[in-house]
């Protein structure tokens, strides 16, 4: 190899040389780039460690708090099914009440009505009238349907006494009356006509009631003792 030969291969070679050195700090920034990317990852993984323990934690709490809840939630169904059981009693025991009380009441209203029949029976007379048949539980139809029940119906050859019966009658009692004069009225054969006079009778008839009866007309029997007492002033025929 001549000295030119030579010379060249070492310039070729230093030319190589300087490549590689170039190529080499290439490579160590490339690595340096790496290195802090992967410092940056790291760092972002420790938070999100972190935050996933965090997380973990938070879902901890809830399940116990869950858990509490669900403890809750089945001691106020227990409580829920004894308050049920109990307010089953009451309403049992309300149930008794009540048909004792209506046991009572029907009761009242049939002596009430046994009374006054009884009564009137023994001396058919509402004030001047004197009449010579005493019915009661008298059913008005019409087309074979039941349209009215009469307590008490008093009859004689020109006028009838129509007188409904409450062991303590209210003011609801004088349209009620009103109401049954009018289906007796409208009962009657066609040519038959009757004076038709309207009564309360009554255990225990209040001075409202006694009012509001004589403003429409109808007389007012009350109890005393064993026997009745009428008044019969505003009576009037319907």
């Amino acid at each position: 190899m001549t000295d030119q030969e030579l010379k060249n291969l070492v310039a070729k070679l230093a030319i190589k040389s300087d490549r590689i050195d170039a190529q080499i700090a290439q490579l160590v920034k490339a690595q340096a780039r790496t290195d802090a990317q992967l410092a940056i990852t790291a760092t972002q993984l420790a938070k999100t460690d972190a935050q996933l323990a965090k997380t973990d934690a938070q879902l901890a709490k809830t399940d116990a708090q869950l858990a509490k809840t669900d403890t809750q939630l089945a001691k106020t169904d227990a409580q829920l099914a004894r308050t049920d059981a109990r307010l089953e009693k009451v309403a049992k025991k309300l149930d008794a009440v009540a048909e004792m009380l209506g046991g009572v009441a029907n009761s009242n209203g049939e002596i009430t009505e046994e009374f006054f029949f009884n009564s009137l029976s023994h001396t058919p007379q509402i004030g001047d009238l004197h009449f010579q048949e005493v019915k009661a539980k008298v059913i008005l139809k019409d087309a074979g349907q039941i349209k009215a029940e009469l307590d008490i119906l008093m009859l004689n050859g020109q006028a009838a006494a129509v007188i409904e019966v409450k062991h303590r009658p209210n003011k609801d009692d004088v349209a009620q009356v009103l109401k049954a004069v009018a289906q007796y009225k409208d009962s009657l054969p066609a040519g038959k006509k009757y004076k038709i006079y309207g009564g309360i009778a009554g255990f225990s008839v209040s001075r409202g009631v006694i009012n509001a009866a004589k403003e429409n007309g109808l007389f007012v029997l009350k109890q005393a003792g064993l026997v009745i007492t009428s008044q019969t002033q505003a009576m009037k025929a319907f």
